[in-house]
């Protein structure tokens, strides 16, 4: 698959940096953050190949991490309905995402 990715782990205190293809499924479900905005991970789900979604895949982000931007697009002010679509826009070729721990992301708000 054509993901890309920064090492580093959100439990460290990292902002993870991935980059994956521009069509989805990349393997997750998501929530609001506590404000109604951004995407936390609520879970992570197989591929309907059977295999693990490349943010899954990358092992330094969690259950409970943030999605806290989108090509540089900063997710914080941004409803989580539109955060999704962004996610799940088919135009946008190349989507480079950030993740965070909650801690962090908390902290920076």
């Amino acid at each position: 698959d054509s993901a890309t990715s920064s090492g580093g782990d959100t439990l460290a205190g990292d902002t993870v940096v991935i980059q994956v293809p521009a069509d989805g499924p990349y393997g997750i479900k998501l929530r609001s953050d506590d404000t109604g905005n951004a995407a936390v991970i609520h879970s992570f789900e197989k591929l309907p190949s059977g295999k693990f979604g490349p943010i899954q895949k990358h092992g330094g982000i969690h259950y409970g991490d943030v999605l806290c931007e989108i090509n540089n697009t900063k997710l914080s002010t941004v409803p989580h309905a539109e955060a999704g679509q962004m996610l799940s826009n088919r135009n946008t070729l190349k989507k480079i995402l950030k993740f965070q721990s909650p801690k962090v992301y908390y902290r920076s708000k």
